[in-house]
């Protein structure tokens, strides 16, 4: 095993990198990814439409939705749903609270 050697002590590389990859916020980036890719790979499937994911922090997903009827009828029918979904395909209760707002337009 390679071992980097800090402050006169030992330390795996594998546990460094571990260790910079948390502190970074490199790791937290990484599962946000996973998790858009979800969401919206469930959006195109029970949708046929695209509905943006913006962020994701402490469980919350935050998407944009395109107008104030397609926010209405996310919230209402099938936003929880699509949570489901998505957390189906990421195989583990990783998105407890889906928040929408109507998105920038563009």
């Amino acid at each position: 095993m390679e071992k980097e050697q800090r402050k006169g002590q030992q330390v795996i590389l594998g546990d460094a990198v571990k260790r910079y990859m948390r502190t970074s916020g490199i790791s937290a980036r990484e599962s946000a990814g996973a998790i858009f890719s979800a969401w919206n790979d469930a959006a195109e499937a029970l949708l046929g439409i695209r509905v943006p994911a913006v962020r994701f922090k402490g469980g919350e997903l935050v998407v944009e939705t395109a107008s104030s009827a397609q926010l209405q009828e996310l919230k209402s029918f099938q936003g929880e749903e699509l949570r489901r979904e998505a957390n189906r395909r990421l195989g583990g209760e990783k998105i407890s609270r889906v928040s929408f707002r109507i998105g920038n337009p563009s």
